[in-house]
């Protein structure tokens, strides 16, 4: 572009919308052996349903599928454990979260 017979670089920095994930779990200090469970929350920018859920622990794949924004775990070993969310929309768009556990025996 030239502007008064100066030449002038425009850039535009396009960014991709995501999605914004995060989950609360209650009981908040499970014990081993108790149902523990955990409910999503995504903030939509930009998203489009349906969407997939992947849920893992302790890096592991456990279950996917879609309308999985709850689910529960037991715990049968006692320590810190992670759990993971991973959602993605139908465009393809997603977005994690990732919380560390604390078990009690």
């Amino acid at each position: 572009m030239i502007i008064g017979g100066v030449g002038l670089t425009v850039a535009y920095l396009v960014t991709r919308p995501r999605l914004s994930v995060s989950f609360t779990y209650s009981p908040a200090n499970p014990r081993v052996g108790q149902r523990v469970d955990f409910y999503v929350s995504v903030a939509l920018l930009g998203g489009v349903g349906p969407y997939t859920y992947y849920w893992y622990r302790d890096g592991v794949l456990g279950v996917s599928g879609l309308d999985l924004w709850t689910m529960g775990m037991i715990f049968d070993s006692p320590g810190i454990h992670s759990v993971g969310v991973k959602v993605t929309d139908s465009q393809g768009l997603s977005g994690s979260y990732t919380a560390w556990v604390t078990v009690s025996p």
